[in-house]
């Protein structure tokens, strides 16, 4: 009995990390794709994520959810964002100097922002 149900998980976890193995590709290539449609004021960006690091990075993630009956899924989370991160580069230079924007004056009457949505901290000083 325990047996049968030993190969049932086993058989399980191997076809779910079989059927994520064929769309690892698929996954790594529209993640590059979607990072080389960005553009932040004339620079664009370029991730670099492969099928094999992109596998291991989540299923590294399942396993450490699943054994940690889901209180470290947030970990999980945080390592496929510094997997991009970790690979993600700007190509070419944002043109921020040549950003211009006029200096606003300070207001002249009325409230303040602070005042109108009562962020004085309980004592009265903004």
């Amino acid at each position: 009995m325990a047996f049968s149900i030993t190969f049932g998980l086993l058989t399980l976890v191997g076809a779910v990390v079989l059927a994520y193995s064929f769309w690892a590709p698929y996954r790594a290539a529209a993640m590059n794709r979607v990072a080389s449609l960005i553009t932040l004021d004339g620079a664009r960006f370029q991730l670099k994520a492969r099928t094999f690091s992109l596998l291991f990075v989540q299923l590294a993630g399942w396993i450490l959810t699943i054994f940690s009956v889901f209180l470290l899924a947030p970990v999980a989370g945080f390592l496929q964002v510094r997997y991009v991160l970790n690979r993600l580069e700007i190509v070419g230079t944002p043109r921020f100097a040549e950003i211009g924007q006029d200096v606003i004056g300070e207001p002249k009457a009325g409230e303040s922002l602070g005042d109108a949505f009562d962020l004085d901290m309980g004592v009265g000083v903004i």
